[in-house]
């Protein structure tokens, strides 16, 4: 994250000066453009027709069954990295696929696919970004964004991370997150879960023309007239304690904070 200072003199009644130190971090704003999944940590769950329990929100799995010994089952709750996770386990032999999918609409760009994962065998994770359904046979190749890995076996939680990247500029209308065993045979064994799915989005600094252009001039007498309004705007003095917090605003008022140095944080979303 790239993070930029600006000095500024804050001057009282009686001229006496003290300098403030402001670092200002431009975040993404998430109700402008970090959508995120329906039940990323599988803490809620729902009956489907079948009396089975599922996931709820677009979570599902394709359970095929070619005879009550042969079958790929649906995902049951398990002890996750954080409450409840995922898991898919063989039941028949041979088995084989064995999927977790998400699908649903989407309409932000995250540039990162992050999940806690354990698994007996290796497995398949992808995320389709696109106009239209993600699962599709040429999905992958007609999607606007997709990421992808194979992931050894794990016997404990691992954290993976996927980068996201972007062939064009298109909006996106859907999302499409999968995990799979793929074509490898399996035992009734062998199993994976999945917990906390996230997407995570870049981080923007201000540069120093923005800086100045939300900040303005650099003598604060009791007050901090700002030009832009903000979503959030922290004070902390120099032993890291905050001393001022405030939400969607433009006047901060420093009259009541003796001299001194002190760093505040802003927060504002990209228009």
């Amino acid at each position: 994250m790239e993070v930029n200072t600006i000095f500024i003199n804050n001057q009282n009644k009686k001229s006496m000066k003290k300098q403030l130190l402001f670092i200002a971090s431009l975040f993404t704003a998430f109700s402008l453009s970090a959508q995120q999944i329906e039940n990323p940590g599988f803490e809620s769950w729902e009956t489907d027709e079948n009396e089975i329990e599922i996931p709820s929100g677009h979570w599902f799995s394709i359970s095929e069954c070619l005879s009550p010994t042969f079958c790929i089952i649906f995902p049951n709750k398990a002890e996750g990295h954080t409450g409840f996770g995922a898991k898919i386990q063989a039941q028949g032999i041979p088995a084989s696929a064995a999927p977790l999918a998400y699908s649903g609409p989407f309409t932000s760009k995250p540039t990162k696919l992050t999940f806690w994962y354990q698994s007996t065998k290796p497995v398949t994770a992808f995320a389709i970004l696109s106009k239209g359904e993600p699962f599709t046979e040429d999905a992958a190749e007609e999607a606007i964004g997709f990421g992808g890995s194979e992931l050894e076996p794990a016997s404990a939680f691992t954290k993976i991370e996927i980068p996201i990247t972007y062939k064009n500029e298109d909006a996106t209308d859907s999302i499409g997150i999968g995990f799979t065993f793929g074509e490898q045979e399996l035992s009734t064994e062998d199993y994976f879960i999945i917990d906390d799915v996230e997407l995570s989005y870049e981080v923007t600094g201000l540069s120093n023309q923005q800086m100045a252009q939300i900040i303005g001039s650099n003598v604060v007498t009791s007050s901090l007239n700002l030009k832009e309004s903000v979503e959030e705007l922290n004070v902390y003095n120099t032993s890291g304690l905050q001393v001022l917090n405030a939400a969607n605003i433009q006047i901060v008022d420093f009259s009541r904070l003796p001299e001194g140095l002190y760093m505040v944080t802003l927060k504002k979303g990209i228009q």
